[in-house]
């Protein structure tokens, strides 16, 4: 990722629990996952006190799920920071795989991304991740394992707000902010079974294999 140009596509930057995830099927639009982040604040840019985030995948009508990869990954009951697209999307309307989820490790709060991987610095080129301290996320959006009781001896992951002071020197140092407007729905221009899909087993309740979206890294 070019840490600049994806700035320049955020509207809004939203702190938020997920209350709720939803699943939508039919034969025209395919598989959509609905996202429901409650009790929002803004950090950077506007938003309403409740969003729903759409994103290609989602269970199937043969009760399998298809996920389309490198997207991010949601946990119900889990407090997230969202980078939101203020570009027509189609999709998901988070930039990239930005939605950081809020951890505990013992005393420590900590910022991890999809992968349980630490975020640990913002800088010119992104955001920088340090060792796993979570699991793989359940099919089921519960809450992944915990790998470390506590912190590593010499890591110091980013909090709320560090991540936000960060955050903000990276942004002011390129010269970049963000605006524009949040589009709460894709343009339509996705057409779903034209996409390539590959099985992988991935960890399920039943052990099931899940079709997977096989797509290339987002361009920003």
């Amino acid at each position: 990722m070019i840490f600049r140009s994806a700035l320049s596509q955020i509207a809004t930057i939203v702190e938020g629990v997920v209350t709720d995830i939803r699943y939508d099927y039919s034969e025209a639009e395919g598989p959509w996952t609905r996202v429901i982040l409650s009790k929002v604040k803004a950090h950077l840019g506007t938003a309403l006190p409740q969003l729903e985030l759409r994103h290609f995948g989602g269970r199937l009508p043969n009760g399998r799920m298809m996920v389309a990869s490198e997207l991010p990954s949601f946990v119900k009951g889990a407090r997230y920071f969202v980078f939101l697209r203020n570009t027509a999307w189609n999709v998901s309307p988070v930039v990239g795989d930005l939605a950081l989820r809020v951890e505990q490790v013992g005393a420590a709060e900590v910022l991890v991304n999809s992968d349980g991987l630490a975020v640990t610095k913002i800088g010119p080129k992104g955001i920088e991740t340090g060792p796993k301290l979570f699991g793989p996320l359940e099919s089921d959006a519960t809450a992944p394992q915990s790998l470390m009781p506590t912190l590593p001896p010499g890591l110091a992951p980013l909090t709320r707000q560090s991540f936000m002071q960060e955050l903000g020197a990276t942004m002011a140092a390129q010269g970049t902010k963000v605006g524009g407007i949040f589009y709460s729905r894709p343009s339509g221009e996705f057409r779903w079974r034209g996409q390539s899909t590959a099985r992988t087993s991935l960890p399920t309740a039943n052990q099931s294999t899940i079709p997977t979206l096989d797509r290339s890294k987002p361009t920003f």
